[in-house]
């Protein structure tokens, strides 16, 4: 019996390592990624001040009229500043994250020709195909959005099963702890089944449907591995998914400016996560262009 040849290429660990590597060796490439960090942290500093005048003046009514009158004071408006930020997020990612993240891929495909990184040359590469990328994108947010609902009443009909006499009571409570932990797989698979897309656009110059041909050519043969380099990074962010579903249950430990510091935090590893991911699929992608 021959044994199958070992290519460390074709292994989730090694690809996630070299981006890894790639990242602390050449910052520039999360250049992009550190504005739509700014972007993201600026938002979040407006709803957290809204309330506050003179913001106040045009957003009370709006935070009264939608949310409540509480809503205004501490430490509730740290809850309307988690609420809103996740609210808003697939607006930014949408709007904002499409046109970073095709300015990453191209600074990836610059680095990896050995050429030097002209900013002014890249954003301009990238605003030519915006609408390409813009398109893919909420195609994407729709998608995660769409199984988000079908999550939740699964959900739902989940923790009615669970809650039956035909489920043993402590096996009820694991697994009705563990179901939210679950959401983290919608992104993981809408990711997978687009992930050659923007590498395509951006690089190759393809238009949409173009570039969905080429991704599901390259995906056919390596379905899992990319599966687990998208999933491996989003395990960075279990620890946020943590606190957020013990919140109710620590809440009594900290002060709410915890809260805002979290859900600041959490942006941050979300944007490092989504770097390292494409980081990994853009080295796959030029790896299978090289072939």
């Amino acid at each position: 019996m021959t044994q199958k040849s070992y290519n460390p290429q074709k292994q989730p660990v090694f690809i996630l390592s070299s981006s890894f590597n790639a990242l602390l060796r050449h910052p520039q490439i999360l250049f992009p990624f550190s504005i739509l960090a700014f972007i993201q942290l600026l938002i979040l500093e407006l709803i957290f001040f809204a309330p506050r005048y003179p913001l106040s003046g045009f957003f009370a009514p709006v935070i009264s009229r939608l949310e409540g009158e509480v809503f205004l004071h501490y430490p509730f408006n740290f809850a309307l500043m988690a609420k809103w930020s996740q609210a808003l997020q697939p607006l930014i990612y949408v709007i904002f994250g499409s046109f970073f993240l095709g300015m990453m891929v191209l600074i990836i495909d610059e680095v990896n020709a050995g050429r030097e990184i002209d900013l002014k040359a890249v954003v301009k590469s990238t605003a030519k195909v915006y609408i390409h990328l813009f398109l893919v994108t909420l195609f994407s947010a729709i998608l995660v959005l769409v199984l988000f609902d079908f999550y939740g009443g699964g959900m739902l009909l989940a923790r009615q099963f669970l809650s039956s006499a035909k489920v043993p009571e402590i096996l009820g409570k694991v697994l009705g702890a563990a179901l939210p932990y679950f959401s983290i797989l919608i992104p993981v698979v809408v990711t997978t089944l687009l992930a050659f897309v923007v590498p395509a656009i951006v690089i190759d110059r393809k238009k949409v449907l173009s570039a969905c041909v080429t991704n599901f050519q390259i995906l056919w043969g390596a379905s899992g591995f990319v599966f687990w380099i998208v999933l491996l990074p989003v395990l960075l962010y279990v620890p946020f998914l943590l606190l957020r579903s013990s919140r109710d249950a620590f809440q009594a430990y900290f002060i709410p400016e915890i809260g805002g510091m979290v859900v600041a935090a959490s942006i941050l590893v979300l944007l490092f996560v989504e770097a390292l991911q494409y980081t990994a699929i853009t080295t796959f992608y030029l790896l299978q262009k090289g072939r």
